[in-house]
């Protein structure tokens, strides 16, 4: 599974370059952005757009263990304010440094590459298609 995540950096009256960041996958696009100063704004607008992505998500839980102390990401319980009902969550963090999230991908055995240049980044992540294929097994039940 591949992930290209395209960043746009957008000029500000205020705050200077902000990042715009979006990418394709499940059949959906994902977009962040941040604005501000005092903290690392690409990685926050990276981090908004994948918080939204749910099988990424579900991806992280299943591999809860194994991403334990890694900086970055945060697991945690989140009681549904509707049900009552608790349930396992996970948040990828802004402001901490892209490097972080490569170090994420690297733990679940995938590979990166970031290419930069004044008013444009692109990140790529290789990641295994075994985290994927408990969902895939799902979606195929329900069709």
């Amino acid at each position: 599974m591949e992930i290209q995540i395209k960043v746009n950096w957008k000029k500000n009256r205020t705050w200077g370059l902000n990042p715009h960041a979006s990418f394709y996958a499940f059949d959906g696009l994902y977009k962040g952005t941040a604005s501000g100063c005092g903290f690392d704004k690409l990685s926050s607008a990276v981090a908004h757009a994948l918080n939204q992505c749910v099988p990424l998500s579900l991806a992280l839980l299943r591999n809860e263990e194994s991403l334990k102390g890694v900086y970055g990401i945060r697991f945690f319980d989140h009681t549904s304010k509707k049900t009552g009902k608790t349930s396992r969550a996970v948040l990828w963090e802004g402001g901490v440094g892209i490097n972080c999230f490569h170090q994420v991908i690297e733990k679940l055995g995938g590979t990166f590459k970031h290419v930069s240049d004044k008013t444009w980044d692109y990140i790529e992540w290789t990641l295994p298609d075994s985290l994927f294929s408990v969902q895939e097994e799902q979606i195929a039940q329900k069709a």
